[in-house]
């Protein structure tokens, strides 16, 4: 079954999945069956209950958000991160903006031309399928 939800995504599972559970609108439904309108996903007291086990990347960006956590980029691409390492992996050619969880002294690895956009957020030009590791140096207190 196809699911659209309240933030622009739509997704639909690659398996067939009977019988389907259908969670309780008693909360806030984040996520509908496109065909029957039923609820798919449910935020209720703070637990998400969920139909299938995929959804959009948009719904997973946003319960993260809600969730507080920090998201580097807003774009749909791999990387792994933590206090001082951060690796990023480009699906497609273009320019990616990282947002660092803290003022940071960059060096990128390879070596390769970057740009700060200020002291949180880096720019970097990648091409397709190209990585960078990225290394931190959290900015000590003055």
């Amino acid at each position: 079954p196809r699911v659209v939800d309240s933030f622009g995504g739509v997704f639909q599972p690659q398996l067939e999945i009977d019988p389907l559970f259908i969670p309780s609108a008693t909360g806030e439904v984040l996520a509908k069956f496109e065909e029957s309108g039923d609820p798919s996903v449910v935020l209720s007291q703070g637990r998400v209950y969920s139909s299938l086990p995929a959804m959009s990347v948009e719904l997973f960006r946003e319960l993260a958000q809600r969730a507080g956590v920090h998201l580097y980029t807003d774009l749909p691409l791999a990387m792994h991160a933590n206090r001082h390492w951060i690796s990023v992996h480009a699906p497609e050619k273009g320019e990616y903006a990282i947002h660092l969880r803290e003022p940071a002294e960059v060096r990128a690895y390879p070596s390769l031309d970057f740009s700060r956009v200020d002291d949180e957020t880096v720019s970097v030009s990648l091409d397709r399928g190209e990585t960078v590791l990225f290394r931190l140096d959290p900015e000590r207190e003055k």
